[in-house]
């Protein structure tokens, strides 16, 4: 457990490198993670980052290569995920020399006869090489519509640039949703299955955006 720091709980300086897994960072001065701009390469996955003083994960202008997947975040005083510590970033034509654009999210519907809750969206992103390249929605339930992403559901992939439909299985009526986007892509003439070891075997380039807009699963 990473707690009660005066700055933030886990942080990069300089050119550097982070991997951040499954930790339980609360209760800290600023934010949960900081990720500074010579950061050249993060993979922060599957943490618990509460009740921080500022953001769950700021990713300062400049940084490389940061993957945000599968973390529960909740309660912090700031966004969950923050790029360029400036609150909410706007959709950008082009994001393939950016952070990635955060999906936009239509709807969230509970379907009783298949016990399957129906999400659907849409994400804008820009390859972010000219070789294999994919894009993963991670969706979160949460229990306010300002939520940092309090539990992670699952991932689907989806096409670069277009709607898209989700289905989770169970009844989530009442829980709010919101998501990411990540774009990866690889060198290699075949990724290999886990994301984890991506960056270090295959050449891969990743890039995680923000937590996008709350929709009520009704």
């Amino acid at each position: 457990m990473i707690r009660g720091n005066q700055l933030s709980g886990i942080f990069t300086l300089g050119r550097s490198a982070l991997y951040a897994y499954e930790n339980t960072i609360e209760k800290n001065g600023r934010s949960g993670i900081y990720v500074s701009p010579q950061t050249t390469f993060a993979e922060i996955l599957r943490n618990t980052i509460a009740e921080n003083a500022q953001m769950g994960v700021a990713a300062a202008a400049g940084a490389q290569q940061v993957d945000i997947r599968e973390n529960s975040m909740r309660a912090n005083g700031g966004l969950g995920i923050d790029w360029n510590l400036d609150g909410v970033s706007p959709v950008v034509e082009d994001d393939s020399k950016a952070p990635s654009n955060a999906p936009l999210l239509f709807s969230a519907i509970y379907d009783p006869a298949r016990n399957t809750t129906i999400v659907t969206g849409r994400v804008q992103n820009r390859p972010l090489g000219p070789y294999i390249n994919a894009t993963n929605v991670d969706l979160y339930a949460n229990a306010t519509p300002d939520g940092d992403g309090e539990r992670w559901l699952q991932p689907s992939g989806v096409q670069q640039g277009s709607s898209f439909v989700i289905e989770i299985r169970g009844d989530l009526r009442g829980q709010w949703i919101n998501a990411t986007s990540t774009r990866t892509h690889w060198l290699a003439s075949k990724p290999p299955a886990d994301h984890l070891v991506s960056h270090s075997f295959a050449g891969g380039t990743s890039m995680t955006s923000e937590l996008s807009n709350s929709v009520r699963v009704e």
